[in-house]
């Protein structure tokens, strides 16, 4: 390169041309890709060619590499891309299906079989009095069964709130409680404990008045018509539920 002047580079804004073949001191002779060309003049040779700029594949990976950092930046901040537009068809359905979910009953207030049918018959020894339990207890009155058990924590609060209940209405309801423990050496102190007062019964080891009634789940109670008819089915406790009970017991008086 003695006696010729350094090589000037210059950017310049024009589509891939071929190198100049006559002088390949500079570069290998290639095509140049699209991207804003750089071009090597010598201006004792004559000769310019353009040839890929390893700034331009330099800032290209710099673009990349903040694309990808703010992709990951997003979906780390649980952001996600806007989805595509739902088809007219689907748009249309949504408002159905969604009417249907809200008509659908919850489980725990789909009607009980028993409902408006004779409330099976039981006859159990009274285990926090004499005598016997059975459905002639309640004839010509309301009555409220309920099964529980010592170990149902949801029954350490129904039990007291029947127990206001009998008080109340103990001249034109009866209610009955019927525990469904294995060992009914455990109800004397549950009931002494929780001031239990009313008729309580023990259903046994082959729990035969619970196979007839069939609660889900303690407590269940039943409250059932002047005629023997169950009218209202319980299946749990949440607070305030005695007021519904109370209620039903004001409508079948």
């Amino acid at each position: 390169m003695r006696g010729y002047p350094p090589p000037r580079v210059f950017v310049e804004a024009r589509p891939p041309t071929m190198t100049d073949k006559s002088n390949l001191r500079y570069g290998v002779a290639r095509t140049a890709p699209r991207a804003t060309n750089v071009v090597f003049e010598n201006k004792s040779q004559g000769g310019t060619w353009p040839h890929a700029s390893i700034a331009g594949t330099l800032r290209a990976m710099k673009h990349i590499a903040l694309a990808t950092l703010l992709s990951a930046t997003i979906f780390a901040c649980g952001g996600t891309p806007k989805p595509a537009a739902e088809p007219e068809a689907a748009k249309t359905a949504a408002p159905a299906t969604a009417d249907a979910a809200k008509e659908e009953p919850k489980k725990e207030d789909a009607k009980h079989p028993l409902i408006g049918q004779p409330a099976p018959a039981f006859s159990l020894a009274r285990v926090n009095g004499k005598g016997t339990l059975n459905n002639a207890s309640g004839k010509g009155k309301v009555m409220v069964v309920d099964f529980w058990a010592t170990w149902c924590e949801p029954c350490k609060k129904s039990l007291p709130k029947l127990q206001e209940l009998s008080v109340k209405y103990g001249s034109q309801a009866v209610f009955v409680g019927i525990n469904v423990d294995d060992d009914k050496a455990v109800i004397a102190a549950f009931l002494t404990a929780h001031k239990i007062k009313f008729p309580v019964a023990w259903d046994g080891k082959d729990k035969a008045a619970a196979d007839k009634f069939a609660p889900p789940t303690m407590p269940g109670s039943y409250v059932i018509d002047k005629s023997g008819v169950v009218r209202f089915v319980h299946i749990g406790y949440k607070d305030g539920e005695e007021l519904e009970v109370e209620n039903e017991i004001k409508s079948l008086l």
